[in-house]
């Protein structure tokens, strides 16, 4: 039977340490990846929290004023379409009938990036559609840039691309 030195000892112990240490920096690095929370609470980072809860009020404002020249203004630059496209394509789609936001409630924040500046928010929302409220499982993809808050989008519901459109409820 081979004895064991201290010096084989030692080494062990040095690659369990190792071996711990990388594996919890992966598992937190998957959950940076992935957090899942309610409303917008503490993964969002202390320093930009307020203000995101702010900027989506006002998009939920807006959204519902129908206020599409002042909405431009909280959209990301990146990928947008020109403020001229997006007006008339908005103002096409209400003339289409599309369902218009009454409210929206934030139930979870998906947050994509380790940095915590770039993910979802995603609730439920309220829907008048030929006067029948309706209730969706809704969201909007959110962007920290240039030192505040953007969207990519309206608020929206959550399907297309082959998923199912999701009722919801408006309890938190």
């Amino acid at each position: 039977m081979e004895e064991l030195v201290e010096e084989d000892y030692e080494d062990s112990h040095i690659y369990i340490i190792s071996f711990s240490a990388s594996f919890f920096s992966l598992l937190s690095f998957v959950s940076a990846q992935n957090k899942k929370t309610t409303g917008i609470d503490s993964s969002v980072p202390a320093r930009t929290r307020e203000r995101l809860k702010e900027r989506l009020q006002v998009l939920i404002e807006l959204q519902k004023a129908k206020n599409y020249e002042k909405l431009y203004s909280l959209l990301t630059t990146n990928g947008t379409d020109s403020k001229e496209s997006f007006i008339k394509s908005n103002e096409t789609l209400d003339a289409l009938g599309r369902a218009e936001l009454l409210i929206f409630i934030p139930k979870e924040t998906y947050l994509l990036e380790p940095g915590n500046d770039w993910g979802f928010i995603k609730g439920c929302g309220e829907y008048v559609e030929k006067g029948k409220k309706k209730y969706f499982e809704s969201q909007v993809e959110s962007a920290y840039e240039n030192g505040d808050w953007y969207f990519r989008s309206l608020i929206g519901v959550s399907g297309g691309n082959g998923t199912k459109v999701k009722k919801c409820s408006m309890q938190k």
